[in-house]
């Protein structure tokens, strides 16, 4: 585990909370702030900056980017990119990019969540997770070739 000293232009302080577990080639970047009870598997790298709260669980060779916030009781999955904010309690996967794929139900249950509280954040994380899957769809789908539009356009 290895943990950069903070920068004159980052307040001087890198911060490590209490309670966190830190496996074998983690590393914080300079000027972060971990909160506690922070879980880093094997190979975690946070840039500069990087904010994480109380209770994140981050899966073997994540990579955050600088700036970047990390939400309580989020779970990164293993070999994801993060490149972006994460809500706390949401489960971000994707390679070499994450995205957010839902929320952390076993997280928000361990914090003592009520059942309200897990319907209320269920119905936009599911909306907001279909929507990118049929964003991703679409973008898949092969377009027509300019020949097979010239066709189209004769006919």
């Amino acid at each position: 585990m290895t943990a950069n000293t903070g920068t004159e232009d980052g307040g001087g302080v890198t911060q490590i909370g209490d309670h966190c577990f830190l496996m074998v080639g983690a590393h914080v970047g300079h000027d972060c702030h971990v909160g506690n009870h922070v879980v880093f598997a094997n190979n975690v790298l946070l840039g500069g900056h990087v904010t994480v709260s109380d209770y994140v669980v981050f899966g073997g060779g994540v990579a955050v980017r600088q700036f970047s916030r990390i939400g309580e009781g989020a779970m990164i999955v293993g070999m994801s990119g993060v490149r972006a904010d994460i809500i706390p309690f949401g489960m971000a996967s994707g390679t070499p990019l994450a995205d957010l794929i839902g929320l952390n139900v076993v997280g928000m249950r361990r914090r003592g969540s009520p059942k309200p509280i897990f319907i209320a954040c269920a119905r936009p994380t599911r909306r907001c997770s279909s929507a990118r899957a049929i964003s991703a769809r679409a973008s898949n789908t092969s377009r027509p070739s300019m020949a097979a539009m010239q066709m189209s356009a004769r006919s």
